[in-house]
């Protein structure tokens, strides 16, 4: 015959769902363990967590009143290491079941952001992948303006016109902030076009623009690190020699540069 421990606990399928949906990750936020590891087994996993009571069937937190099914209900149940499990229920005036409640809800929303932003990083790179490489090969040379302002893809679309249609794709995709990069791009891309046509006949140096505006993109749009950025310019190097280096009177690039740092050090 089952004691009342027995049936106070989880079912096996209870603890199953609730581990499961902060995949195996403690709900201690300040925690934040990977609950589960691999079994010198290869054919079994080693859980190193539990499924803790928010009401305590016993002891920590206990609320008499619950009927005796209650207790075992998912609602009441929150996924945790052993380590954390132990400190919640030996301190439990200073863990209540609002905070407890509160962890299990704010791991649910961590866990869901994660699954999210993996999903939505790596859409977002496929989008706009051929879009860098396109922009890293323009160059200042003039009469045809390069070959990359006119047809970088051949597709009878020049570079100016893609971004503009890029922008369009990000914004459908919401993409907000993504898209406002993007504009800011081809407008910039515009009066660079402007400018290696006025020096019909001299080879314009774009470098110093063009790096600032492929910084932007690949930090600020497709989330590379600073690292491989300066290996960008690495493989980029600088070739001057015998060109004329186009300065914008009002960069957008350079102004939503300034824009999103003086966000960051807001945030820092």
């Amino acid at each position: 015959m089952k004691n009342k421990r027995q049936y106070r606990d989880f079912t096996d399928t209870t603890k199953r769902i609730l581990s499961e949906r902060v995949a195996f990750i403690c709900s201690n936020p300040q925690c934040r363990r990977l609950a589960i590891k691999p079994h010198e087994n290869s054919a079994k996993s080693n859980r190193i967590g539990d499924a803790g009571h928010i009401v305590g069937a016993f002891g920590p937190r206990h609320d008499p009143k619950l009927k005796e099914s209650d207790y075992r209900k998912i609602e009441n149940g929150i996924w945790l290491c052993k380590v954390c499990h132990k400190i919640v229920d030996t301190e439990d005036t200073k863990y209540t079941i609002e905070e407890l409640k509160r962890w299990k809800n704010e791991t649910e929303n961590y866990v869901e952001e994660l699954v999210l932003q993996d999903t939505r990083l790596r859409q977002l790179r496929i989008l706009c992948h051929s879009y860098i490489s396109a922009l890293r090969v323009v160059s200042g040379k003039p009469t045809k303006l390069d070959y990359t302002f006119e047809n970088p893809f051949g597709n009878g679309i020049n570079l100016t016109r893609s971004f503009m249609e890029l922008e369009l794709v990000l914004f459908e995709n919401t993409f907000i902030r993504e898209a406002e990069i993007i504009h800011c791009i081809w407008q910039d891309l515009t009066a660079v076009c402007q400018n290696i046509n006025n020096n019909a006949g001299i080879e314009s140096n774009i470098t110093e623009w063009k790096n600032e505006a492929i910084k932007l993109f690949m930090i600020y749009i497709m989330r590379y690190s600073s690292d491989s950025y300066s290996k960008y310019l690495q493989q980029e190097g600088v070739h001057t020699t015998g060109t004329k280096r186009i300065e914008l009177a009002k960069s957008q690039v350079a102004l939503k540069m300034n824009e999103l740092l003086e966000e960051e050090k807001k945030y820092a």
